[in-house]
Protein backbone atom coordinates (compact mmCIF):
# COMPACT_ATOMS: atom_id res chain seq x y z
CA UNK A 1 0.00 0.00 0.00
CA UNK A 2 1.57 3.24 -1.09
CA UNK A 3 1.46 6.34 1.15
CA UNK A 4 -0.38 9.24 0.02
CA UNK A 5 0.92 12.50 1.15
CA UNK A 6 1.62 16.42 0.31
CA UNK A 7 3.25 19.82 1.40
CA UNK A 8 0.53 22.12 1.76
CA UNK A 9 0.34 26.07 2.82
CA UNK A 10 0.30 26.13 6.51
CA UNK A 11 -3.30 27.00 8.22
CA UNK A 12 -3.97 28.48 11.28
CA UNK A 13 -6.15 25.80 12.29
CA UNK A 14 -3.33 23.51 11.87
CA UNK A 15 -2.09 24.90 15.15
CA UNK A 16 -4.71 24.17 17.11
CA UNK A 17 -5.17 20.56 14.91
CA UNK A 18 -0.93 20.08 15.76
CA UNK A 19 -1.63 21.17 19.65
CA UNK A 20 -3.91 18.18 20.21
CA UNK A 21 -1.77 15.53 18.64
CA UNK A 22 1.84 16.96 19.36
CA UNK A 23 4.23 14.33 20.02
CA UNK A 24 4.51 13.29 23.57
CA UNK A 25 8.38 14.65 23.84
CA UNK A 26 7.65 17.64 22.46
CA UNK A 27 4.57 18.29 24.64
CA UNK A 28 6.44 17.50 27.84
CA UNK A 29 8.97 19.93 26.79
CA UNK A 30 6.87 22.56 25.86
CA UNK A 31 4.46 22.09 28.79
CA UNK A 32 8.15 22.87 31.29
CA UNK A 33 8.46 26.41 29.99
CA UNK A 34 4.47 27.23 29.53
CA UNK A 35 1.21 26.28 30.47
CA UNK A 36 -0.26 26.71 26.72
CA UNK A 37 0.89 24.66 23.40
CA UNK A 38 -1.58 26.13 21.16
CA UNK A 39 -0.73 29.95 21.84
CA UNK A 40 3.08 28.83 21.72
CA UNK A 41 2.62 26.98 17.67
CA UNK A 42 0.50 29.92 17.12
CA UNK A 43 2.70 32.74 18.02
CA UNK A 44 5.32 30.78 15.90
CA UNK A 45 2.80 30.02 13.23
CA UNK A 46 1.69 34.01 13.06
CA UNK A 47 5.62 35.06 13.47
CA UNK A 48 6.25 33.21 9.77
CA UNK A 49 6.61 33.87 6.82
CA UNK A 50 6.43 30.67 5.56
CA UNK A 51 4.19 28.20 6.65
CA UNK A 52 4.03 24.71 5.42
CA UNK A 53 2.01 21.38 7.07
CA UNK A 54 2.51 17.89 6.10
CA UNK A 55 -0.22 15.93 5.46
CA UNK A 56 -0.02 12.14 4.90
CA UNK A 57 -3.00 9.78 3.86
CA UNK A 58 -5.50 12.62 4.92
CA UNK A 59 -3.97 13.33 8.10
CA UNK A 60 -1.93 16.35 9.82
CA UNK A 61 1.84 14.77 10.18
CA UNK A 62 3.63 17.90 10.71
CA UNK A 63 3.56 21.63 10.59
CA UNK A 64 6.67 23.97 10.29
CA UNK A 65 7.97 27.16 9.80
CA UNK A 66 10.44 30.14 9.31
CA UNK A 67 10.48 33.03 11.52
CA UNK A 68 12.59 36.46 11.02
CA UNK A 69 12.02 38.90 7.41
CA UNK A 70 12.79 36.93 4.05
CA UNK A 71 14.58 39.77 3.32
CA UNK A 72 17.00 38.51 6.29
CA UNK A 73 20.72 36.79 6.19
CA UNK A 74 18.97 34.32 8.79
CA UNK A 75 15.78 32.65 9.71
CA UNK A 76 14.43 30.84 13.02
CA UNK A 77 12.96 27.32 11.90
CA UNK A 78 10.26 25.50 13.85
CA UNK A 79 8.45 21.79 13.25
CA UNK A 80 6.51 20.64 15.03
CA UNK A 81 5.15 16.68 14.47
CA UNK A 82 2.81 14.31 16.10
CA UNK A 83 3.54 11.26 17.22
CA UNK A 84 2.36 9.16 13.75
CA UNK A 85 5.17 10.75 12.35
CA UNK A 86 7.62 7.72 14.16
CA UNK A 87 6.15 5.96 11.31
CA UNK A 88 6.96 7.48 8.53
CA UNK A 89 10.80 8.52 9.23
CA UNK A 90 12.49 8.13 5.82
CA UNK A 91 9.66 10.54 4.80
CA UNK A 92 10.16 13.27 7.10
CA UNK A 93 13.89 12.97 6.71
CA UNK A 94 13.34 13.54 2.99
CA UNK A 95 11.35 15.96 3.13
CA UNK A 96 13.03 18.11 5.71
CA UNK A 97 16.54 17.97 3.62
CA UNK A 98 14.56 18.82 0.49
CA UNK A 99 12.66 21.58 2.47
CA UNK A 100 15.99 22.90 4.09
CA UNK A 101 17.90 22.65 0.99
CA UNK A 102 14.86 25.49 -0.49
CA UNK A 103 14.98 27.31 2.72
CA UNK A 104 19.08 27.65 2.51
CA UNK A 105 18.71 29.53 -0.78
CA UNK A 106 16.96 32.29 1.07
CA UNK A 107 18.36 32.49 4.48
CA UNK A 108 22.43 31.74 4.16
CA UNK A 109 21.94 30.79 7.76
CA UNK A 110 18.94 28.90 10.00
CA UNK A 111 18.94 28.55 12.94
CA UNK A 112 16.45 26.74 15.60
CA UNK A 113 15.64 26.43 19.39
CA UNK A 114 15.65 22.64 21.07
CA UNK A 115 13.65 22.72 24.35
CA UNK A 116 15.42 21.07 26.97
CA UNK A 117 14.13 17.41 27.29
CA UNK A 118 13.06 16.99 23.67
CA UNK A 119 16.04 14.51 22.83
CA UNK A 120 14.52 13.41 19.46
CA UNK A 121 14.38 16.98 18.24
CA UNK A 122 17.98 17.35 19.27
CA UNK A 123 19.11 13.98 17.27
CA UNK A 124 16.57 15.09 14.25
CA UNK A 125 18.39 18.64 14.09
CA UNK A 126 22.11 17.48 14.31
CA UNK A 127 20.69 14.31 11.62
CA UNK A 128 19.66 16.90 9.38
CA UNK A 129 23.28 18.70 9.91
CA UNK A 130 22.41 21.27 12.66
CA UNK A 131 25.19 22.13 14.56
CA UNK A 132 25.05 23.30 18.39
CA UNK A 133 26.21 27.31 18.84
CA UNK A 134 26.73 30.09 21.24
CA UNK A 135 25.24 29.31 25.03
CA UNK A 136 21.85 27.93 26.12
CA UNK A 137 18.55 30.46 25.77
CA UNK A 138 15.96 31.19 28.57
CA UNK A 139 12.56 31.17 27.48
CA UNK A 140 10.13 33.62 28.53
CA UNK A 141 8.19 30.74 30.70
CA UNK A 142 11.83 29.78 32.56
CA UNK A 143 12.27 26.84 30.38
CA UNK A 144 15.81 26.69 28.51
CA UNK A 145 16.54 25.84 24.74
CA UNK A 146 19.70 24.97 23.17
CA UNK A 147 20.90 26.91 20.49
CA UNK A 148 21.50 25.23 16.98
CA UNK A 149 22.49 26.23 13.41
CA UNK A 150 22.13 25.35 9.59
CA UNK A 151 24.90 27.46 7.07
CA UNK A 152 24.72 26.83 3.61
CA UNK A 153 28.20 26.19 2.39
CA UNK A 154 29.88 28.51 -0.65
CA UNK A 155 29.44 26.11 -3.53
CA UNK A 156 25.76 25.02 -1.46
CA UNK A 157 26.71 21.58 -0.87
CA UNK A 158 25.66 20.32 2.25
Amino acid sequence: MSVVWEIVDGKPFHCGMMARSLRDEHRHAIMADTASIHRELRAAFDGSHYKKSLIVDGELLAVGGVMGSVLGFSGVVWLAMTNRAKQYKLLTVRLARQTLEELLAVHPTLNAGILFGDETSRKFAEFLGFERVESDVQGAGGGYALRYALTRTKNGDD
